[in-house]
This record gives structure tokens, sequence and C-alpha cells, in this order.
């Protein structure tokens, strides 16, 4: 099957793509999932440069300039995407892989339209009159992603991932996992085993562990009682140094 435009060509695998998106939900906390559907398609964008020039009384001055791409078939601009214009030896292909199957997805802005319409919008953004925007090297060329749905524990999730540069879509609609209270105590307890790190567990009992070291310091002719008495962050420190030897001796001793 031929292509209406050519295409940017697909640099990473379904494989690859999936363990991208592994990856992120990983770091969300996201450990158990599944991937219960994917599809491949290509996706019309129109690819432009554009130069913006004000008019004052006295002159007219070239107020913005850049490239971008705008997705013809879901009506919004793509700075992702615009940057595939840069990239370096990317052939585009008008006949894909006979053995993939894909989707095509149509496009709903014509070229004469989609003059008219970047006119607007950029005049819109930059705030200056349609007269002001020079659009240049306007052409559609299609561009392929991989859809993937997940589904876990708590959350059904929709990915659209770029095949051509890997960049993963949908990221901001992942919510983080909250760990359970058996996985928080577990590292905890982890944590408070490795005896390097009780400084450090200590350190984080109080919002200033130096200034604490140094009202200890300042009422050094006071007893330790007082000191206790008058010294909040000093009681935390100590109630934090309590409750790190009962959680030792309870693993080392019972």
């Amino acid at each position: 099957m031929f292509l209406e435009r050519p295409a940017f060509p697909a640099k990473f695998s379904e494989l690859e793509l999936r363990e991208k998106v592994g990856t992120l939900l990983g770091q969300k906390g996201i450990t158990k999932f599944y991937f219960s559907d994917s599809n491949f398609y290509f996706v019309p964008y129109w690819f432009f440069s554009f130069d913006i020039f004000s008019d004052s009384e006295t002159k007219t001055e070239l107020k913005a300039n850049g490239t971008s791409a705008f997705n013809s078939f879901s009506l919004i601009f793509d700075e992702g995407v615009a940057k595939l214009a840069s990239m370096q030896g990317l052939k585009k292909e008008s006949q894909p892989d006979e053995d993939l199957e894909f989707e095509v997805l149509s496009s709903k802005v014509s070229e004469k339209e989609i003059r008219d319409l970047m006119k607007g919008r950029l005049a819109s953004i930059h705030g200056v009159k349609r007269d002001g925007v020079i659009l240049s090297g306007v052409e559609m060329f299609f561009v392929p992603f991989w859809g993937f749905k997940v589904n876990s524990d708590s959350q059904e999730l929709e990915f659209r991932v770029n095949a051509v540069n890997g960049d993963v879509l949908g990221e901001q609609e992942v919510k983080e996992r909250q760990k359970e209270f058996n996985e928080i105590f577990s590292e905890a307890l982890q944590d408070l085993t490795n005896p390097s790190s009780w400084i450090e567990n200590i350190k984080n009992l109080t919002p200033d562990f130096s200034n604490a070291s140094t009202k200890k310091q300042s009422k050094s002719n006071g007893s330790f009682i007082d000191q206790l008495k008058t010294n909040e962050e000093l009681r935390l420190i100590l109630l934090g140094a309590i409750a790190i030897a009962v959680i030792l001796w309870a693993v080392y001793v019972v």
C-alpha cells in the first residue's frame, strides 16, 4: 500500500517502545501491569517555517521566526514532532513495510486551509496582523506512531509513542502509585539496619540538624535534662535514636 504523502521512517520497534513505556511506569512506582492492546498508525502533519513581522509607525521588524508542525488530524501544534524536520538521515518513504498492519489517519485540513489557519493562529499568538505572518516550506508528511493500552491495578492508561524519535506522549496522565504501608515499613527497616544511614535518619527528624547542634553547644553550661526541657529539636533527635535502637533490638534480638 502506498501512502498519499511520504512518511518519516520508524526508527524504533514495537518491542523497544513497549520497554520505554514500561520504564516510565516503573518510575511512577507501577510495577504490575500488562499491555492490553497495541496498534501502529500514520498521522498526517503539516510542516512549515514561519516569519512574524510587526509594524510600527517608523519601521517593520522581525518579531519571531522558526519551524513548527501541525497535527492535521487532531488540529493541534506539536513541537516534539516539529524537531523531526531537523534530524539528519531520515529518508522519507511512501510504502511502509508490507508485513506490518497499520492505519492511516486522514488529514482534515488542505494546504490552502492550513495556510489560512496558521496565519490566523500565529498572528493571534504573537499579537500581530495576519499580513505580518509569512509561511514557507509548507509540506505534509506522515509520522508513524505506536499506540498502547496498558492496564494496572489502579488505572487504565493509553500512550502514543513517536516511532521516529521514541517520545512517549501521555506521561502526564500517569498517576504515581502510592506505596502501601508494608512497603514503606520494609524500606524503612532495611534503611535503619544499615549503620551508615543512621545519622542521616536522625538528621531527617529535624529541619536543621546543625542548628540543633549549635543550640546544644550554646547551652552546654546547663544540665542535659534542662536542655531536653527547652530544646525541642534535641528531644526529637533523642526520640529518633531511641526508635532506631528499639527497631534494631527487635530485628537482632527478638
